[in-house]
């Protein structure tokens, strides 16, 4: 049986979730979690679940075609055919973690996680633009500015 992607309506992931689940459809939606910032008067940070794709649901049908529910738009189309994914695809996207891009301040100390050429540098946070760091790091041939995705950045 294949996977296929809901488009659902603006934060109704989890509604339409648990409405295919009562159905007897498997869905999925990945989330990640974040910390808010604190505010004044707050003494405790909040911690905040959100869709990683916002607007999707993962679907796992039966035959006889993708089902419909109150809060779908639509499906994902390849051609006239509703777009599918594999299991193992599923699998991956289940056991990702998103790494919390919040967590990076100016001039913390931090090196590359992820396989780039700068995979185990030290770098600097010099600035933090649309979950985005631009770094410095020492090169033979004196300081060099780099911009990274904070999901490949990890504290030293």
């Amino acid at each position: 049986m294949p996977w296929t992607i809901a488009r659902v309506l603006p934060k109704n992931e989890s509604l339409v979730a648990s409405l295919l689940q009562r159905e007897g459809q498997e869905a999925f939606f990945p989330t990640y979690t974040l910390n808010s910032r604190q505010r004044r008067g707050r003494r405790k940070r909040k911690t905040i679940t959100a869709p990683r794709f916002s607007g999707y649901v993962f679907v796992k049908h039966s035959e006889g075609g993708p089902p419909i529910c109150k809060g779908i738009i639509g499906y994902l189309q390849n051609g006239d055919e509703p777009a599918v994914l594999s299991d193992s695809c599923i699998d991956e996207l289940k056991e990702y973690k998103v790494k919390d891009p919040e967590r990076l301040r100016i001039d913390d100390v931090v090196r590359v996680s992820e396989d780039h050429f700068l995979m185990g540098c030290k770098l600097i946070v010099k600035m933090i633009l649309n979950n985005h760091a631009v770094c410095e790091y020492s090169s033979l041939g004196g300081i060099k500015i780099v911009n990274l995705s904070c999901s490949v950045l990890e504290r030293v």
